[in-house]
């Protein structure tokens, strides 16, 4: 386990470092509610996961910066779907990555999906809602704290202070709830192990924390030697780790000489040639998002990768790193509109905009196509997915079918048919458009079927415990004449990608497809002066992290000639 999680206990604190806590079975889930509710307050944030599912691989750097940023405020928790299957269960889990969000031991809020942006808008909301009632992280009531407040307010029940002292041991939110619902105020906590001070004269030994209630009162100067170093320890632990990311805002104050759309191996090897050229490019990227981020299963085929590291986030977390190192400002942002027609271009982020540069590098990638059948929007999310990866584990033991006929359908086939009961692969030809050795692994697999000629005429499914779930697939199969019912407990779709080129509108030249058109072969140039394109976005045959990358270092030697023969390179 890394350095930034650790496994449940109740007698670990180290939620109050930010530190994210696993919960490896149902009973530590449990006890992990039952802990914040009625000791510390605090909410609790959960996100369900797979190691195998890439969207939970490109969230979890997120998540984890996030549970830095609200040490001893929230409590951030972790459950593999794939090890801990009761809680996955029980929370009626079924896709991936799921955040749950709870507070007093009650769900508040849950959401899928890689968005880093949902994760801080329950949290804040949930914390918010926590400090304005109190919370009591690392904090007890000591008998001497009770006898002091019963003096105050029930002097006759000062000899019951002890019995209540103990009979709440660990459950300091509890108490300070009962007692501030009846007295409208509670006896003052101090931190765990530490000795209860003496108030100053004139100052009341009582009342309930201020809003947070986190701190434990009193003054530095009044801490001891001891209790200044463990406090400097906190905030060395709480400490976020130097940032690959800058604000869009700190860029978009001076004309770039390139900016780059998309922080894939296309985008980013563009950024590294230019930046290595003292460009000092601008990458403007979602941190979840791109193709190979999302692939969770080895990648065996980029050279020079190999072993532990091979895998989507692994490769492109190194390229961040090393674009970075070189002086290159990525930027976390999605990127809304282009205006080609100004000189500088204007790029308006999401965020923050316009941005302004000399040449612009399209580096979008593509996004992965859907059916348009009959049910299939209802049901994503609930058994319709486009990510064996992601979602596969969550159906292990049954029936599942696969869409498509290229090498990722049948990626997703053979990834599927690890867990599944069996794999039905559903394609609409009479042979795979897939690559030899692939379709060959796929047909040779004893646990895939082949329905060739067909097509899903519809994703049928039943309301279960309030949830839509798919249950079936009508197929229609060339030469018969009704469709088949097919019992599944999941359906992949792998039909293939759409270039993200929408927001380019008709100002770039595109192909049929909506690919991007480069005028020559031999280059990476548009039909638009100054703007270049790579990747996923302008190749529509190879489609692979390695030509991508390699159509990214083409683009910024192409951008770096632009912009020496356009007088615009910095002296």
């Amino acid at each position: 386990m890394d350095s930034d999680s650790a496994e449940y206990d109740t007698n670990e604190d180290s939620y109050l470092r930010g530190v994210v806590i696993e919960a490896t079975t149902h009973s530590q889930f449990l006890s992990a509610l039952a802990q914040h509710r009625d000791d510390t307050g605090l909410p609790v944030v959960v996100d369900f996961f797979s190691n195998g599912c890439g969207p939970c691989r490109m969230i979890a750097p997120a998540y984890t910066r996030i549970a830095k940023e609200y040490a001893g405020r929230a409590v951030f928790m972790k459950v593999n779907v794939n090890t801990n299957w009761e809680t996955s269960q029980v929370a009626q889990v079924s896709s991936m990555p799921t955040f749950q969000f709870f507070l007093n031991g009650q769900k508040k809020a849950q959401f899928s999906g890689a968005d880093q942006n949902g994760i801080l808008h329950y949290t804040n909301a949930l914390v918010t809602e926590a400090e304005t009632a109190g919370t009591y992280p690392g904090m007890e009531i000591t008998q001497s704290a009770m006898e002091e407040f019963y003096k105050t307010h029930t002097p006759g029940k000062n000899a019951t202070a002890a019995s209540i002292t103990q009979r709440y041991k660990g459950k300091t939110a509890k108490l300070m709830r009962l007692l501030i619902g009846k007295y409208g105020e509670g006896p003052k906590p101090i931190q765990k192990g530490q000795k209860a001070r003496e108030p100053n004269p004139g100052q009341s030994g009582g009342g309930a924390p201020t809003a947070g209630g986190s701190s434990g009162g009193g003054k530095l100067s009044d801490a001891t030697m001891e209790e200044l170093e463990e406090e400097l320890q906190r905030r060395k632990d709480m400490a976020e780790p130097a940032q690959v990311f800058v604000e869009g805002s700190t860029v978009a104050s001076k004309t770039h000489q390139v900016l780059i759309i998309g922080g894939g191996p296309a985008g980013l090897s563009a950024a590294i040639y230019a930046a290595r050229a003292g460009l000092e490019p601008v990458v403007v990227a979602p941190l979840i998002g791109g193709q190979l981020l999302q692939k969770g299963v080895d990648v065996e085929n980029y050279p020079g990768v190999y072993g532990k590291g091979a895998t989507g986030r692994e490769i492109v977390e190194v390229m961040r790193m090393q674009a970075a190192g070189f002086k290159s400002r990525l930027v976390d942002d999605a990127v809304v509109s282009v205006d080609f027609s100004s000189s500088p271009f204007e790029v308006t982020l999401n965020n923050t905009g316009p941005i302004r540069t000399h040449t612009l590098i399209l580096a979008t990638g593509a996004d992965s196509k859907w059916l348009n059948a009959t049910g299939e929007y209802r049901y994503r999310g609930n058994g319709v997915s486009s990510c064996a990866t992601c979602d596969g584990f969550l159906f292990r033991g049954q029936d599942v079918v696969v869409i498509g006929g290229g090498d990722t359908a049948m990626e997703e086939a053979l990834v599927l048919a690890r867990t599944s009961n069996k794999v039905v692969l559903i394609h609409r030809r009479d042979s795979f458009r897939a690559s030899s050795i692939m379709a060959k692994r796929v047909l040779e697999h004893d646990k895939i079927q082949i329905m060739w000629n067909s097509q899903v005429h519809e994703f049928v499914g039943e309301e279960v415990n309030g949830q839509d779930k798919l249950t079936h697939v009508s197929i229609l199969t060339k030469g018969e004449s009704s469709a088949k019912l097919l019992a599944v407990g999941a359906a992949f779709v792998a039909i293939g990608h759409d270039p993200n080129t929408k927001i380019f509108a008709d100002k770039v030249s595109k192909d049929e497809q909506g690919y991007l058109k480069r005028i020559d072969s031999y280059s990476s140039r548009t039909s638009v002066n100054g703007v270049f394109a790579a990747g996923d976005v302008q190749d529509k045959v190879y489609r692979q992290a390695v030509t991508s990358a390699g159509t990214g270092a083409m683009a910024a030697l192409d951008a770096e000639r632009w912009l020496s023969e356009n007088g615009h390179m910095a002296a």
